[in-house]
């Protein structure tokens, strides 16, 4: 994946959020549904007994909407703030359900059961939303007596409510209800697309194979026909791309991964960005990139512009300097060489760093099972915030599924799934899902960390030290969730958007560490990963990060010049491949398509990939204080956890984040980084 990451860009979240809040009730679910389906069969009962509660809780939900909007004063807390509260945890509790289960259940007709009812909770969820009558008792409650937090729950619905368009004309909320409605069909669709196109790279031989680890070898046996096949899925890309020798195959398989989705998503996507034009200009913003970022730190398309193109003037000279190496290091292959194609940047980057810093990344894996990973971050969890993780007996929808308690002392706080290997019509990336959001004295967050790690589902399977750090990535988005679900208002839990990815990009760090490393990385033959190898793996990390935020800035500047114009303007191709070459030092793969499978412009971040390089930098100040004090310093991580992990959207972004740091936000810590030697 371009960087792991969430699973939010609904119509849930899109118009009953406001884009506020990401991980608060409408994005996740309450209940105890798995106790009932989604296990590892692909049963009529279990589609039945989904479809069938799907239905329920509109039903449900619907009468509690009625009922509010038909009250009478005096409006009241009790009378109007707890009903809605409950409303919106209805509908999440069924969104966040049928979300799960279209991304990871085995079977294809359950998923397509998931979407079907995800668009009929998004037809409820716009119209709940564009309601005059709810939007007008709930503004007439009356706060003089109200605690911050209801206060700031109030203020967050409202803003909400009018971000929807709830304040234009009957007609217009019609077409808005529809707009939305469609979109979220195209959404799905996108999404759909991607998860399912599945291309192969057809190799004659284990020779095709040379430079690959053994365990990658040994997982890629030639088929009765003397054929292996490598897939564009990412336990089989990634390795491939790192390590083949074949500068010919890594191209014929680039071209494949850019493909995936192609052309199906051409269409989708040019249907999504008109009526995206279009809702933009029903509720009054001149693009929709300007409506995406309504209510953000970045409050305008114009403001997240800027940002990028500040960032990529200061990485420009790290990335060439980095690209410079690359051609000289391939120029040793071929003399005449005077470009590197972007399927040659991870392979030549590997030599460099074995020829340079001594690192040989095939070595380093063999320090990280899946498990020995596993067990670490969650002891580093223990060490930093004094949380525990068991094992929680409870229903799976497949066997390689596995479940946990998050405890704080002896009290349970959260429940959490983890689905981390690559299957048939699964999700295809790496993300956290807020299943469901805990709410004080009514029910506890439950999570899903779904990631394709590994090669095959075996725990003593050997993962790279990037997907180790993708795990404690998304496992950060989860503690985000876990820890700030202790609200009475659903409305309050979870990361808000601003910076969505810091505290994911704040836990990665740690997998750098030498001590944290030395606590599980361990072999086959049980010895501990040695001290120079750590010592080789920083020292070779430095290599490459000015190429890489190049990358983050182009998929940027992707997301918001295709969001930022009249759509009959843009040409997807053409944009592309000018972006590629203003933001990087790499064309795109020829007669590549890499928008169609780029799963950012609907999952959470159409119009603000940003999100991820703005965060970031958040991290990076944040990380400065542990760096300061001490990477395991408790009362350093005690003030992270009280003040960003647990604080959900109880103030805004940049009032949490002043309040940690002692001080206003700074670049300084992210230009610190870049120069690092």
């Amino acid at each position: 994946m371009i960087n792991s990451d969430y699973s939010a860009g609904n119509i849930v979240c899109r118009v009953l959020l406001g884009l506020v809040t990401v991980t608060f009730a409408a994005c996740s679910g309450s209940g105890t549904w798995l106790t009932d389906w989604g296990r590892d069969t692909d049963t009529d009962r279990d589609r039945s007994l989904f479809v069938a509660r799907c239905d329920k809780q509109l039903l449900l939900a619907n009468e509690i909407k009625i009922e509010l909007e038909d009250l009478e004063s005096p409006y009241t807390l009790q009378k109007v703030l707890k009903p809605f509260n409950q409303l919106e945890m209805l509908v999440g509790d069924l969104y966040g359900e049928a979300q799960l289960f279209e991304t990871v259940q085995p079977s294809q007709r359950f998923r397509h059961a998931a979407s079907e009812c995800k668009q009929q909770v998004a037809v409820f969820s716009s119209n709940m939303t564009l309601s005059k009558g709810l939007y007008q008792v709930i503004s007439s409650v009356g706060l003089s007596s109200a605690n911050n937090a209801t206060r700031r729950y109030v203020e967050i619905t409202l803003s909400n409510f009018r971000l929807a368009g709830v304040d234009q004309k009957l007609q217009v909320r019609n077409r808005i209800q529809m707009l939305n409605h469609e979109l979220e069909i195209l959404e799905q669709e996108f999404q759909r697309n991607i998860r399912e196109d599945v291309h192969y790279l057809t190799l004659n031989g284990m020779h095709d194979l040379a430079g690959l680890p053994d365990d990658y070898i040994a997982a890629h046996a030639a088929n009765d026909g003397g054929v292996i096949q490598i897939s564009t899925r990412y336990p089989d890309y990634l390795p491939f791309m790192t390590y083949a020798e074949s500068d010919t195959h890594r191209k014929t398989l680039a071209k494949l991964y850019q493909n995936r989705a192609w052309p199906a998503n051409r269409l989708v996507l040019e249907q999504l960005l008109d009526k995206r034009y279009e809702l933009a200009q029903v509720l009054g913003y001149g693009q929709y990139a300007d409506y995406a970022r309504a209510n953000k730190m970045t409050a305008s398309a114009d403001k997240v512009e800027k940002f990028i193109d500040d960032l990529a003037f200061y990485v420009q000279p790290v990335a060439e300097s980095e690209y410079q190496q690359l051609l000289e290091r391939k120029q040793r292959l071929d003399p005449m060489a005077k470009r590197i194609g972007i399927w040659e940047k991870s392979f030549l980057s590997e030599q460099i760093r074995r020829e340079n810093f001594g690192l040989n990344s095939a070595e380093v894996r063999e320090y990280f099972s899946y498990a020995a990973s596993r067990d670490g971050i969650f002891a580093l969890v223990d060490r930093l915030f004094g949380l525990t993780i068991r094992p929680w007996e409870t229903s799976v929808w497949h066997s390689n599924v596995e479940a946990y308690e998050l405890l704080d002392g002896q009290k349970v706080i959260g429940r959490f799934y983890l689905d981390m290997h690559s299957r048939d019509g699964k999700y295809g990336y790496a993300a956290h899902f807020p299943v469901k959001s805990g709410v004080a004295g009514r029910q506890l967050p439950v999570s899903a960390l779904v990631a394709n790690l590994g090669i095959n589902d075996d725990p003593e399977a050997r993962l790279e030290h990037s997907e180790v750090q993708t795990f404690a990535h998304e496992f950060g988005h989860l503690l985000h969730h876990q820890l700030s679900s202790h609200y009475e208002w659903a409305a309050l839990t979870g990361a808000q958007w601003n910076f969505v990815e810091a505290p994911a990009m704040m836990l990665e760090q740690w997998v750098w560490n030498r001590q944290f490393l030395k606590s599980f990385a361990r072999n086959a033959q049980g010895e501990l990963i040695p001290d120079h190898l750590i010592e080789q793996m920083n020292a070779a990390r430095r290599f490459g990060r000015g190429l890489h935020v190049q990358s983050q800035l182009y998929y940027a500047a992707l997301s918001l010049n295709y969001h930022n114009d009249n759509p009959e303007n843009i040409n997807l191709d053409k944009m592309m491949g000018q972006l590629a070459e203003q933001y990087t030092q790499f064309k795109t793969v020829p007669d590549g398509h890499f928008y169609a499978s780029f799963g950012h412009l609907i999952a959470g971040y159409p119009a603000i990939y940003h999100t991820y390089l703005w965060s970031f930098a958040i991290a990076l100040d944040m990380y400065a204080e542990f760096e300061r004090e001490g990477l395991f310093d408790s009362h350093v991580a005690d003030r992270y956890r009280q003040m960003i992990l647990s604080a959900g959207g109880i103030e805004p972004a940049n009032a949490l984040i002043e309040r940690f740091l002692q001080r206003p936000f700074s670049l300084k810590a992210f230009y610190r980084y870049m120069n690092k030697q």
